[in-house]
């Protein structure tokens, strides 16, 4: 029996290489973020009031179309016996997801917004002259702008961040496991260790020497040559923070 996982969480926290990680077990399947969230949104939405037929679908219904759109969409030539589903939104329907999934549960990687904040500025830097889709920045922002506009209730990092801390207050806060990005970049083997035991699967022997994946496709479409590159081994790099440090500390004093 295939076994359905998610892997969610903030931006620049990971998650890549998390699934860089997992995925070096040919028993596992885990990736860059999916469209099955939006499928999985799509579907609830068709089901409910607005649809003329509605009050014809019952709830057991709408589990049943429910899991079999997951279960086909992470069929994957049936070669994965454990798939691991990415999307940062996939915590705001915890609820859904212990109703169709009993056994899935949600790793969510973390970091310090201030990083977090840090790292999409290096990315505006290093591609000033041809602003990305991912960042929607103005080139007549400052930092300043930029961060108030990512940290925003509708913000690439506002919104997941509400949506984990509502995650975390909920009644099915106990199937999601926290993974910090320093934890996961500083000890990977006891990290990854933890995340085996927590799912209830035999541990791997994973290469942290040597962990590659990359979304080429992807990244070029963005705009971000490289985004989702993970290659070498896994381990922390320290450096100075570009952000205003009045800002960084701000930043780093909104936790989870």
């Amino acid at each position: 029996m295939k076994q359905i996982h998610f892997i969610s969480g903030l931006p620049r926290s990971g998650s890549t290489l998390l699934s860089a990680i997992l995925r070096q077990n040919p028993s596992f399947y885990a990736g860059m973020s999916s469209p099955l969230h939006s499928i999985f949104n799509s579907l609830l939405h068709v089901m409910g009031p607005k649809n003329e037929f509605h009050h014809q679908i019952t709830d057991d219904l709408r589990i049943r179309v429910l899991r079999s759109s997951v279960n086909a969409y992470c069929h994957y030539d049936n070669k994965y016996s454990v798939v691991f589903d990415t999307n940062r939104m996939w915590t705001t329907k915890i609820s859904a997801i212990a109703d169709i999934f009993p056994r899935a549960r949600i790793i969510c990687c973390v970091r310090g917004l201030g990083w977090i904040i840090d790292s999409l500025e290096r990315l505006v830097t290093t591609h000033a002259l041809a602003p990305t889709r991912l960042t929607r920045a103005s080139p007549g922002m400052s930092v300043f702008d930029r961060c108030e506009s990512w940290i925003s209730a509708r913000g690439i990092v506002g919104r997941p961040f509400n949506a984990l801390r509502g995650a975390l207050s909920s009644q099915e806060r106990d199937r999601i496991i926290i993974v910090s990005y320093e934890q996961l970049v500083s000890k990977p083997e006891p990290t990854i260790s933890m995340i085996y035991k927590k799912l209830g699967l035999d541990l791997f022997p994973h290469d942290f020497k040597n962990v590659s994946y990359s979304a080429e496709d992807f990244d070029a479409d963005i705009g971000i040559p490289e985004l989702h590159r993970v290659s070498g081994p896994v381990e922390e790099r320290r450096r100075e923070t570009i952000l205003p440090s009045d800002l960084f500390d701000r930043l780093q004093n909104n936790v989870i």
